[in-house]
């Protein structure tokens, strides 16, 4: 190893060269410092201030550098420690040990308060410390605040004041002030009272007060409440009116919106709109009511007036609303003159008048009364042009001219007030609307005449002239010398005229002319006849069936000199055996077609001519009317005789209208002839049995033929036809399946089936014949001649001449007995649909047999097979036999 020669300032080299060394060559500086160690470690130096890394209001996080030089081996170890600034004492050491951390976390700490930091750095050789450094944590919300104080309270103000809080936390920015819970007013931070205004009279209020920093407020407790004094109340309402009368006013208010205190009382004031006159209507102590009808004199109808309501506030004020206006109700005016009425002429009257000397009200509209005419002048004329001309009067006519004068006002009708008449006659003129005269023929040779006074004489002294001339006269032989020439028959002042001595049936005309002072007016002409005479001769009548309900009838028109007058109407006169008919026909008609008569009826037919005054008949001429069609034909009588045949009868229409040509019979609208052309009767045949037919009778004319309600019948039951034989299908060696169909014709309602059965056996060669019995290969039998062979004997057949009756069963005799049947030779007792136990022992075997299907019909079926099975109508039409069956069989 070389040796190196090294010179070392003890305070600032050693770790310099320490340094060079380590990086150079590790194991030599480790023995070198291991040799000069002991000679040179100290306490470090270079400590620097630790520094702020970040702060809350409660924590500040401080870190620090190692110091320049340890001057010692190994890493320093640190401590913290803090004061408050610009304390000599009272250092405080934040870790509980030394720490070669080089930051540390301080709490606890107050908000926005300065400390001092600084770090104590130390290396087993001594301690080395930083200088103080200060750090300041941050800002937080002020902590708790005082409720204010409030002072010299008033109507509208008050004043607050209040503590600024022990703990700012901050720099106070500035204070809120709360008044009820909401927000009203902002002050600088550094600020300690307020004056709240705008406050409301008579309220209750409460206080707070917030304190801000940057960082937060904090709201201090309310205060106690206070009431601010009361003041005069504010915002009344403007009183409602409504005029019910023409002389009152109800009046209703409300509390006013603000009454800043107790309310105790009010006053109405009254004023007339445009004065400055003011009157106290009533003083009202608070209550709950809140109306008032004023019904003072000095209210008119329709004037306009104003009300306002005072209200005063117990040690408040008083204040007032404003002003309202009504107009009180219109009413009947007063004072209206009578009018002036001057009588223009006899048809017209000026009449002019005034305008009410008290109105009440809006003119709504005049009246003038006469009293008839009545004349509505509507609207409100000016005072200056109250006059009218009323027109259309009678003449000579006594008038009692008035004027109503009605008003109203705001949709309300005040009333009408009418003068006093003002009396006025119209001048007399000539008469006018004379009526017609009234003309009565009383006789050939008399009329009278009757009037009315005119409608309007228009004057005195009235005085009636009648005129009359003549216009026709039909039954003068010449033209009279006096036609068309006026005639005065009367003059006076009655009001009828009898003219006799006129002429027969001759036309006249009558004028009235009606004179008074002033002149005379003429009626319209009215034409009367004088009556016809006695007619001479009538017409001549002619009639014509046209059908078998109609006839025609023409006649002739009589001339005026057979009539002695002219038709005014005629009368048409037709009977018959059964009715009696009348028709009035005018005069211009000469033929008329009379209907809705009988067929093939003589009617007797004539005609009376009226002319005014007399009747005279016309000939009797006879007319028959045609064939008609047959009515009443009513339905036929069917009397059943079989199955297949039935009866028809029937009888003649009720009323035939004519000769009846021929009977049919419809059958289900089918029809048959019957060759007769009377009542009678008809075989119906080849019928279906059991089937329903509807059957009718017709009747005919030469005109129609008519067809009668139908009879429905229903023949008898038969029994069935047209039934197959069943079908037999082999299931197994011991059952069988038997298939049928329905009967082609029923005949009537299947009430049934039942199965039969016989037993079909084979002859076969190898059985031993009878004759064998007896040894004889042929015998000679004789038998009597009603006599029948059994086997080798002969015996009586079944007779009721016989008393013991003889059956024989394949050629042998055996005795009759009821219930019993052949089997082959043997007789054995057999019962309808009873499967025969007794067959169960005689076969044994496998046989062949034969079925019959048999349909038990109204009358008893009598066969000789046995009955297997008996069964209901059965739309399967099928039958099983079982095993059991089979082997009975």
């Amino acid at each position: 190893m070389d040796h190196v020669n090294i010179t070392v300032d003890p305070e600032e080299q050693f770790f310099q060269y320490m340094e060079h060394f380590v990086s150079t060559r590790h194991m030599f500086s480790m023995v070198f410092s291991a040799l000069i160690h002991p000679c040179f470690s100290t306490a470090p130096d270079g400590v620097m201030p630790p520094r702020l890394s970040s702060a809350t209001p409660t924590s500040l996080q401080v870190v620090w550098s190692t110091p320049v030089r340890n001057n010692a081996p190994g890493a320093p170890s640190y401590r913290l420690q803090m004061r408050r600034r610009r304390s000599a004492g009272d250092i405080l050491d934040l870790l509980p040990s030394p720490t070669a951390s080089l930051q540390h976390r301080v709490g606890d700490l107050q908000p926005y308060t300065e400390y001092e930091m600084r770090v104590v750095a130390s290396n087993g050789y001594g301690n080395a410390y930083s200088n103080w450094t200060s750090m300041t944590t941050a800002e937080d919300k002020p902590g708790p605040l005082d409720p204010p104080l409030v002072l010299d309270v008033t109507a509208r103000a008050a004043s607050i004041t209040w503590q600024h809080p022990l703990k700012p936390n901050g720099i106070i920015t500035h204070y809120n002030i709360y008044q009820n819970g909401q927000l009203h007013a902002t002050v600088p931070g550094t600020a300690s009272n307020c004056t709240v205004e705008d406050l409301h009279p008579y309220t209750v209020y409460v206080f707070q007060v917030e304190g801000c920093t940057s960082k937060g407020c904090s709201l201090s407790p309310t205060t106690p409440e206070i009431q601010t004094f009361p003041d005069a109340p504010e915002d009344i309402p403007a009183p409602e009116l409504y005029s019910d009368t023409p002389t009152s006013v109800v009046i209703s208010w409300q509390p006013p919106a603000r009454p800043n205190g107790l309310v105790e009382n009010l006053t109405i004031e009254r004023r007339v709109k445009g004065t400055e006159q003011i009157s106290t209507v009533v003083h009202l102590p608070l209550s709950e009511s809140m109306s008032y009808i004023d019904q003072s004199t000095a209210l008119s109808p329709w004037q306009k007036f104003e009300y306002r309501v005072l209200m005063s506030t117990l040690h408040g004020g008083t204040n007032s609303s404003a002003w309202a206006e009504v107009t009180t109700r219109p009413s009947r005016p007063a004072g209206v003159q009578p009018p002036d009425a001057e009588a223009l002429g006899p048809y017209s009257v000026k009449v002019s008048w005034k305008p009410p000397l008290i109105p009440n009200g809006e003119i709504l509209n005049y009246e003038i009364r006469m009293p008839d005419p009545r004349i509505v002048i509507a609207g409100n004329p000016s005072s200056k042009g109250l006059s009218h001309l009323v027109t259309n009067l009678v003449p000579y006519t006594n008038y009692s001219v008035t004027v109503i004068a009605c008003t109203g006002g705001d949709g309300f009708l005040g009333g009408c007030t009418e003068s006093l008449p003002t009396r006025v006659t119209t001048p007399s003129t000539v008469p006018q609307s004379v009526s017609p005269l009234s003309v009565t023929p009383i006789s050939e040779s008399f009329i009278a005449v009757s009037w009315q006074p005119p409608l309007r004489p228009n004057g005195p002294h009235l005085r009636y002239e009648l005129l009359r001339r003549k216009i026709q006269q039909p039954l003068a032989s010449n033209p009279p010398e006096d036609l068309n020439l006026w005639h005065n028959i009367y003059s006076g002042t009655q009001w009828f005229y009898e003219d006799k001595g006129l002429s027969r049936y001759t036309t006249y005309e009558y004028k009235l002319i009606v004179h008074n002072e002033v002149g005379y007016t003429s009626s319209e002409e009215v034409i009367a006849s004088t009556l016809a005479g006695l007619p001479e001769r009538g017409s001549v009548l002619v009639a014509r069936a046209v059908n078998h309900t109609a006839v025609e009838v023409e006649w002739s028109k009589p001339t005026l000199q057979d009539l002695q007058g002219d038709v005014v109407y005629y009368t048409l006169f037709l009977n018959s055996t059964d009715e009696r008919r009348s028709l009035r026909i005018q005069a211009d008609v000469n033929s008329v077609v009379i209907d809705d008569l009988q067929p093939n009826t003589e009617y007797e037919i004539f005609s009376q001519v009226f002319n005014g005054v007399h009747s005279i008949n016309s000939e009797v001429v006879h007319v028959t009317t045609s064939d008609g069609e047959p009515e009443g034909m009513f339905p036929p009588e069917v009397v059943i005789i079989n199955s297949t045949a039935v009866r028809v009868i029937w009888t003649s229409p009720s009323n035939p209208n004519g000769v009846v040509t021929g009977y049919s019979v419809y059958v289900n609208n089918q029809q048959y002839k019957t060759g007769m052309s009377e009542p009678g009767s008809f075989l119906l045949a080849d019928l279906s049995p059991f089937t329903v037919y509807d059957i009718q009778i017709e009747a005919c004319t030469v005109y129609a033929c008519v067809r009668s309600n139908g009879t429905q019948i229903t023949t008898v039951e038969d029994e069935p036809k047209q039934l197959s034989a069943p079908i037999i299908h082999i299931i197994g060696s011991r059952s069988l399946q038997i298939n049928w169909a329905s009967p082609g014709q029923p005949n009537g309602i299947i009430l049934g089936y039942e199965l039969l059965r016989k037993v079909w056996q084979k002859c076969t060669s190898s059985k031993t014949p009878r004759s064998s019995k007896s040894n004889r290969m042929c015998i000679s039998l004789e038998c009597e001649k009603d006599e029948n062979i059994c086997g080798e004997v002969c015996y009586h057949p079944e007779s009721e001449v016989i008393v013991k009756v003889k059956v024989c069963c394949n050629g042998i005799l055996h005795d009759n007995k009821p219930g019993f049947q052949c089997c082959e030779d043997k007789y054995i007792p057999f019962i309808l649909n009873s499967p025969g136990e007794k067959y169960a022992a005689l076969m044994k075997r496998k046989t062949e047999f034969q079925l019959e299907l048999v349909i038990p019909a109204a009358r008893e079926c009598l066969t000789p097979h046995r009955a297997i099975k008996s069964a209901v109508v059965d739309p399967c039409m099928t039958v099983s036999i079982s095993s059991a069956v089979v082997e009975r069989l």
